[in-house]
This record gives C-alpha cells, sequence and structure tokens, in this order.
C-alpha cells in the first residue's frame, strides 16, 4: 500500500470512528442539549453558609461524575433566609429567565411560596425543606428528613431516658421550623413517651431571648428543644449558659453549623441535633476534600443531582414530563443512605434520621 492510499485509510477509519462517537453522544441527548438546572439557594445573610455547603456537595458529586457534568449547565440565583419575596424572584428568574429544565430549591417559605409558580411552568422540582412543602404537587418532590421522622427520632431517644421528666420547646416562627415542633409532640403520643411539656413557646426575632432564657431557667426543664433558624440557636444557646441552665438541648440540623457553634461560644457542647444517616462513604470522600463533617444540606444537594443524572438517563432525553415521573425513585441509594420515594399527597422521600451530639 503506498503512502497516499494508506493515509486515506487513515482518515476514512477517524472519520468512521468520529461520526459513530457523535451518533452515540446524540443518541443519548437528541440535540446535543444540556440540562440546564437551576439551583435557588442562599448565597447571602444569616444561611449563606448552608447555600456554601450545598455548593460543596455539587461540587464533589461532579468531581465523582464528570460525564454528567458536561452534559448539564447550572444556574444559581441567592434567596436569603430573612426575605421569602427574594427567593420567589430567584426562582421567576431561573424559570423565566434562564430556562432550566429542573429546578432544586432550599428552604421551606421559598419552596411554599414559589409552588404554585413551579406547578404553573411544570418544572421538575427537588425541594430541599424541612416543611411538607411538595405535599399534593404534581411537579415537586421534597430531599429533607420528613418531620415525622426527626420528631420519631427524639422521641425514641427521650424513651432511653427515664430521668427526663420535663421538657420545653422555643420555635420561631417560621414553616419548618413549627412543622418540626407540631411533630415531635405528636410523636410523644405516637412512641408512648411520658414527658411533661412545662414551657411552649414561638418566636418571631432575637429580642425576647433574654426573658425566655429567664423563663427556662425558672422552670427548669430537663430536655429543651430548640427549633431555631440560623443565626438564632447559637445565639439562645449562649443567652441560655449565662443564665445557668444546663438541660439537655435538642436540635435540628442546623444547631451543628460553624456559625451557631461559634456564636453560641462553647454552650452547645452535649446537644443533640436530628440529622440523616449518612453513608459511610460519602462522609469519608468529605472529609478528605474538605476537612470536616459534611455540613447540612450537603448530602442532599450530592443526592439531588444523583437523581437527576438517573431521572435524565431514565428519560433518554431532555423532556419536562419524563424527567418529572422519573426524578421518584424506589430503594435508591446515595449520600443520604438508603431510601425510596413515598408514592401519597406528600411526594417525598423515605430518608432515615438519627440523632448525633456535638462535642
Amino acid at each position: 500500500m503506498n503512502s497516499r492510499n494508506f493515509l486515506s485509510c487513515v482518515i476514512i477509519l477517524v472519520l468512521t470512528a468520529t461520526t459513530i462517537s457523535y451518533a452515540q453522544q446524540n443518541l443519548a441527548h437528541p440535540n446535543m442539549q444540556k440540562l440546564k438546572i437551576g439551583f435557588a439557594i442562599p448565597l447571602s445573610g444569616n444561611g449563606a453558609w448552608l447555600g456554601k455547603a450545598f455548593q460543596n456537595g455539587v461540587e464533589l458529586y461532579f468531581e465523582g461524575h464528570p460525564e454528567f457534568k458536561g452534559q448539564t449547565e447550572l444556574f444559581y440565583q441567592d434567596e436569603t433566609t430573612a426575605n421569602t419575596a427574594m427567593g420567589i424572584k430567584a426562582v421567576a428568574h431561573l424559570i423565566e429567565n434562564s430556562k432550566v429544565d429542573a429546578l432544586v430549591v432550599l428552604l421551606s417559605p421559598v419552596a411554599f411560596a414559589a409552588g404554585p409558580m413551579i406547578e404553573t411552568a411544570k418544572i421538575p422540582t427537588i425541594a430541599i425543606a424541612g416543611a411538607e412543602v411538595s405535599k399534593d404537587r404534581q411537579y415537586m418532590v421534597k430531599l429533607w428528613l420528613a418531620t415525622s421522622a426527626e420528631g420519631r427520632s427524639i422521641a425514641v431517644e427521650l424513651k432511653k431516658h427515664p430521668e427526663w421528666k420535663t421538657i420545653a420547646f422555643i420555635t420561631s416562627e417560621q414553616e419548618s421550623m413549627l412543622a418540626r415542633s407540631k411533630a415531635t409532640k405528636e410523636a410523644f403520643s405516637n412512641n408512648n413517651v411520658d414527658i411533661n411539656i412545662v414551657f411552649d413557646e414561638n418566636i418571631a426575632d432575637t429580642e425576647s431571648f433574654g426573658i425566655l432564657a429567664a423563663k427556662i431557667a425558672q422552670k427548669k426543664p430537663d430536655v429543651l428543644v430548640l427549633n431555631l433558624m440560623p443565626g438564632q440557636v447559637g445565639l439562645m444557646a449562649r443567652k441560655l449558659w449565662q443564665y445557668n441552665y444546663r438541660g439537655q438541648l435538642i436540635g435540628c440540623s442546623t444547631m451543628s453549623a460553624k456559625s451557631e457553634l461559634d456564636l453560641a461560644q462553647g454552650s452547645l457542647k452535649g446537644a443533640l441535633y436530628v440529622d440523616g444517616d449518612y453513608d459511610y462513604g460519602f462522609i469519608e470522600t468529605y472529609r478528605r476534600k474538605y476537612g470536616e463533617f459534611p455540613l447540612p444540606g450537603t448530602a442532599n444537594a450530592y443526592d439531588a443531582l444523583k437523581i437527576l443524572e438517573h431521572a435524565l438517563k431514565a428519560s433518554g432525553e431532555i423532556n419536562h414530563e419524563k424527567l418529572n415521573q422519573n426524578i421518584r425513585l424506589q430503594n435508591f441509594s446515595g449520600a443520604l443512605g438508603n431510601y425510596s420515594f413515598i408514592p401519597n399527597n406528600l411526594n417525598s422521600y423515605d430518608l432515615p434520621a438519627i440523632l448525633r451530639k456535638i462535642d
């Protein structure tokens, strides 16, 4: 074979291989489109740490799944924890301006308020929110611990300590926090927990923290449940310490944030908080990269992307209706453990919950 013929054969082989590769890619993604994913998360204010934790989960997932990263285009919009209106604008921008194919929304107030808009636009959405924001929604699923699971984990712990006779609640007037306290009280009767509620108050801001701490110190409950918003729990714990209250503190996962621990100045040591039962491999991978235990929301972000990758593969194309059906999985294994979608009006995953201790 002369050099000209040899060169012609090489060119034909290269073109053939390129054509096959292109055809395979085009088969998986018909118009070479990328899946546009919009994230409405807090990037400023007291909840900025939660947004950062979420971004860590996204970054970690893409590091292990570069192919899916190449198939996606990400859009971030800020929704501060203190401004639901800003959160609604963030979701609207992602739908109307960014033209996203899927949404991941953090925070209960925003998921609640933006729900009708999402339903109208028919955008498949994963809500990472404490309250039952996806109830009766067609295009939203919840990927956070069910409040019933959180309440049950606290009830189980209380039964281990018959010496705890009295309990008090301080709750932020916010959907997910109110839902947590309600579910915990319901779990007492459902699990035959014999404990007396001696104080129960909802708060709108931090102005009354000194008065509340004094009341708690006077009542001396064996256990105090603090379902408080970011920026509040650490401050409340410090006030309680100043008033010499030394009962057992229990809260939700936001209690473990570095910003709260810094505010608490050591007063949260020994506190218990409800968290997800993370996969051990995920914990170790996260520690190697970030040098710390996974923050609240990190594993949820990781699994949200894993669910969306599965949905894209199962759909075979970027089709909102197909994606919406395929974000509801059974026997799923991810960073949050092993769980399944519950096919009822709550449209939620049954994530396992455990209690962790702040050292």
